[in-house]
């Protein structure tokens, strides 16, 4: 009998799905999808389901999924909203919020170690586009950043009068 497995690991390597390349094999989840590591036309590089670029289910990454629905993506709703930096260990998350304490406690939640605010600034999550981008050579995962003290500094000094 020969494999009865519908498709293979390889197939989907190198193949294109709208604006993404398949660019290797990423994981299996637990529930048993696969994931590929996949570049969009943009550059960006993210884990995608097989079942999702089969399906047409992710054409493209969110930032141009948001540009071409005549947004500027994941910061056009930052406006009005307050911009933070949370400490974790030797971690960081910039991220925006209109309820820090909330926020605080969502992020707490399942989390066992101690959450420090290093920076709170009231209707500045515009900013937030920057500083991912200005420390995106420290990114760690999400909104989270290998940062130093001297990183945190340079937020705290200029703020986000940039």
């Amino acid at each position: 009998m020969g494999d009865t497995t519908k498709y293979k690991v390889e197939d989907m390597i190198g193949k294109s799905f709208n604006k993404w390349l398949v660019l290797s094999f990423s994981h299996k989840s637990k529930s048993g999808n696969w994931f590929y590591s996949c570049k969009c036309e943009c550059g960006t590089v993210s884990s995608v389901s097989a079942s999702n670029l089969r399906t047409g289910g992710s054409k493209q990454c969110k930032n141009c999924s948001g540009k071409q629905n005549g947004r500027r993506g994941i910061y056009a709703q930052n406006e009005g909203s307050d911009l933070y930096v949370i400490r974790c260990q030797t971690y960081y998350k910039i991220g925006t919020t209109k309820n820090i304490a909330e926020r605080v406690r969502t992020i707490k939640a399942g989390n066992p170690f101690e959450l420090e605010v290093v920076y709170y600034g009231l209707g500045k999550g515009k900013m937030e586009e920057y500083w991912h981008q200005h420390f995106k050579d420290k990114h760690h995962d999400g909104e989270w950043y290998c940062l130093d003290e001297n990183d945190i500094d340079i937020i705290n000094t200029r703020g986000c009068e940039i």
